[in-house]
């Protein structure tokens, strides 16, 4: 929560101490300096390019921990292909830094409204509803759930479980 001004990367159990501390160092050169200003959604973007870069991309390849910075146009790549589905997982929370249609100002707020659950047998759907606090704007938009899907031990993803390896930081 941004009140917390408290944020963590946590690693599974797969991961040693190494890369707790490749986890310290990605917190405290990407997110952290964007965080204590403010800009939240630069920090998100750069610290998760940062996370995939430094501590997913060389773990999955069984490379051991980083300990220098990465290549400047590997940077880049992966921070454009992060950064734009960052935007998308992240775009009902930055809704606020938009203008509304109607008046102009900087008051919308998204929400999402359940109307049915999705089950192992049926999808759900709900309401993506924009509104300003300033005027009377509102936009509903409808959007399907996913059916539920049952976890299967014939899975290929591991997923491991959590040590409570990682990191944490605080501005």
């Amino acid at each position: 929560m941004k009140t917390d001004r408290a944020m963590r990367i946590e690693l599974g159990g797969s991961y040693g101490r190494d890369w707790d501390r490749a986890a310290a160092r990605v917190i405290d050169r990407s997110f952290l300096p964007a965080f204590k200003e403010d800009r939240y959604q630069d920090g998100i973007k750069a610290g998760v390019t940062d996370t995939i870069n430094t501590i997913v991309t060389p773990f999955i390849a069984g490379e051991e921990p980083p300990t220098g910075a990465p290549n400047n146009w590997v940077w880049a790549i992966v921070m454009a292909v992060v950064g734009g589905f960052g935007a998308l997982i992240f775009k009902d929370k930055f809704v606020k830094l938009k203008k509304c249609p109607e008046c102009g100002t900087r008051h919308l707020d998204r929400t999402r409204h359940v109307k049915n659950k999705a089950t192992k047998m049926n999808t759900g759907d709900g309401d993506v509803i924009t509104t300003c606090s300033n005027c009377s704007y509102r936009n509903v938009v409808p959007y399907t759930i996913s059916r539920i899907s049952s976890s299967s031990s014939k899975s290929s993803f591991g997923g491991g479980s959590s040590r409570g390896g990682g990191a944490s930081g605080k501005w």
